[in-house]
């Protein structure tokens, strides 16, 4: 499912069923769209918590990529049926949140990565 919000941002969703797509808070993948560009991969922030039944990633249009994505979805070329190729989850917190050991954590944070804070919200 991919949707046009405001602020030129784009969230592209997909079931989560059973957890078969296992991430952590801080891990990002990479994205292709085949109608948009058959072999360009571009990295994106997973902007839900890994105990949401719906995995998303939110895409501001910044980029010629990100741009046209946010154009043709708000245009309707791509109709109501949208492919998303997706490699990872990649990467992961440098601190283990996960463990007893930290019983208080404190996130600050500001500007377009605020989104993303809540993934630690089950925290």
């Amino acid at each position: 499912n991919a949707v046009c919000l405001p602020a030129d941002v784009v969230r592209i969703s997909f079931a989560n069923e059973h957890r078969k797509f296992q991430f952590r808070g801080g891990q990002y993948v990479f994205l292709c769209i085949p109608k948009l560009s058959l072999f360009q991969w571009h990295p994106f922030s997973i902007s839900s918590s890994p105990e949401d039944p719906v995995v998303s990633i939110h895409i501001r249009a910044l980029g010629g990529w990100t741009r046209a994505l946010h154009k043709r979805l708000t245009t309707g070329e791509f109709g109501s049926d949208l492919d998303v190729l997706i490699e990872g989850p990649y990467g992961s917190p440098m601190l283990d949140i996960d463990s007893e050991r930290y019983k208080i954590l404190m996130l600050v944070s500001g500007g377009s990565v605020l989104h993303q804070c809540s993934q630690f919200a089950t925290i």
